[in-house]
């Protein structure tokens, strides 16, 4: 089989167009690096800018419980390095946590939001496989058996006794090597434009990334030439099948993700940025006219202190309430936004290209997961945040442990003394690339078993081929 493999490997690589296809995978590699350092150097500058302002806000809030109570902080999630090998976007699910220590918050509909799992506005590295490298797969292998047995090479082959089996796995070793050739350089050429640039720092210490992502690559490729292959087993005429394989690798590629994602936001529609926007201020509207009429006030603390706040701890009362409706609306909101997004990729998931690059969106740590965990971070920060404060002012006998006032301007409220020790502050932590790999097992598992089963049907196919 070796030498079967060989000789139509050496076949591949004499057909003059290939030379075309391994020219625009190298193009589109170092275009891609262009692209994406000039995008990370926007990124990262925004960031930076964000990342200041909360470090600004931070250092004045942390002076006192009082100063921290009120305070709002948007912190932004780090631009992600690996964006370039996948760009897939989340179109509502934002990328900044907005909170204060009394609750967590989402963004406004003007805040940045992260990715689309079905977009291809660029050129990433996911694109070049899925869409560039999968067509020419199929161009490959669409004549691999019915152009032998149309050249009358099939007869002769089996008089040789070089059984079916071997014929189809060495077909479709051979094109799979002439795919990895180009992927391989493609992603040298990228590698070393993105280290000359120098915009993304540190790019040479991915290259286990970029040893999984050929892996996971070759995985796809594997799949969609032995889908020729088999086709090409159950067709009489190379123009039939390279007909019904174009009809296949839309379908595939552009036509079951693109009906996934409207499908999957027909499923769990949710409430649009303004709409959210409105119940806020409706909560807003509501508790202020409750409190009022039930005799809240709030006043500077040498006016409150000598009837002990009375108004202040009705305001008190009335303000948890309204914190906690707000928290629960932001929660249900990210919620909704969270399943509207998993079931689109849920369903995403019937296209082998869409299971490839959301592979890869794990392998990036620039997918959904990502959004979620850095979310998650920022709630547990938010609540060692309170807890700081809480436990700050607890220690001042002089203060009446009731909330800040903000609307009030008045403050006082709080603690005014300094922490007795500096309160946390926010920092991001990445998964390491092997747990991220691990996590993008199950669907390399799937492909994989995709593979599979149609190696064992074009086998099949192949055994009963007429070959008359």
């Amino acid at each position: 089989m070796g030498k079967l493999t060989t000789f139509w490997l050496k076949q591949y690589l004499k057909q003059g167009r290939l030379v075309v296809v391994y020219a625009l995978v190298l193009i589109l590699a170092a275009i891609n690096a262009f692209i994406y350092s000039g995008r990370h150097s926007q990124d990262l500058a925004a960031y930076q800018r964000l990342e200041r302002e909360y470090s600004e806000s931070f250092e004045q809030a942390s002076q006192s419980p009082d100063a921290m109570a009120g305070t709002w902080f948007n912190i932004p999630l780090p631009p992600r390095d690996l964006k370039f090998m996948v760009d897939s976007k989340i179109e509502t699910v934002p990328t900044t946590v907005r909170l204060s220590p009394e609750r967590i918050s989402l963004p406004t509909s003007t805040d940045g939001t992260g990715q689309n799992f079905l977009g291809f506005d660029a050129v990433d590295l996911t694109f070049i496989v899925e869409m560039i490298l999968t067509f020419i797969a199929l161009v490959l292998t669409y004549d691999a058996i019915c152009g032998e047995k149309q050249q009358g090479t099939l007869k002769l082959l089996l008089a040789s006794q070089v059984p079916r089996w071997q014929i189809f796995i060495s077909k479709l070793l051979a094109a799979v090597i002439t795919l990895a050739i180009p992927l391989l350089f493609g992603l040298i050429v990228n590698l070393a434009t993105i280290q000359a640039l120098g915009t993304i720092q540190n790019v040479a210490e991915h290259c286990i990334t970029y040893g999984f992502f050929f892996l996971f690559a070759i995985l796809l490729l594997l799949l969609f030439a032995a889908v020729g292959v088999t086709f090409s087993s159950l067709t009489r005429s190379p123009i039939t099948s390279l007909v019904l394989l174009v009809l296949v690798w839309v379908l595939i590629v552009l036509i079951l993700p693109g009906s996934a994602k409207l499908t999957g936001k027909a499923l769990i529609p949710v409430r649009s940025p303004e709409e959210y926007e409105r119940l806020y201020e409706d909560i807003n509207d509501r508790y202020f006219v409750e409190a009022f009429e039930a005799g809240a006030m709030t006043r500077p603390p040498a006016m409150a202190k000598p009837d002990d706040f009375k108004g202040e701890k009705v305001y008190n009362r009335f303000s948890e309430r309204q914190l906690l409706e707000y928290e629960n609306l932001a929660r249900e909101q990210l919620k909704g936004l969270y399943a509207q997004a998993e079931t689109i990729g849920l369903m995403s998931k019937i296209s082998p290209s869409n299971i490839f690059r959301q592979a890869i969106a794990r392998l990036a740590d620039n997918d959904l997961k990502t959004l979620q965990g850095f979310f998650e971070q920022g709630d547990r920060y938010n609540s060692a945040l309170f807890r700081a404060m809480r436990e700050a002012d607890e220690n001042d006998n002089d203060s009446p442990h009731l909330l800040y006032m903000a609307n009030a301007g008045t403050g006082g409220y709080l603690s005014t003394r300094p922490f007795g020790a500096d309160p946390p502050k926010f920092t991001w932590n990445e998964d390491p690339v092997f747990n991220r790999a691990i996590q993008a097992v199950p669907d390399v598992l799937i492909l994989a078993a995709l593979s599979a089963l149609v190696v064992l049907f074009g086998v099949f196919a192949l055994n009963r081929y007429d070959v008359r």
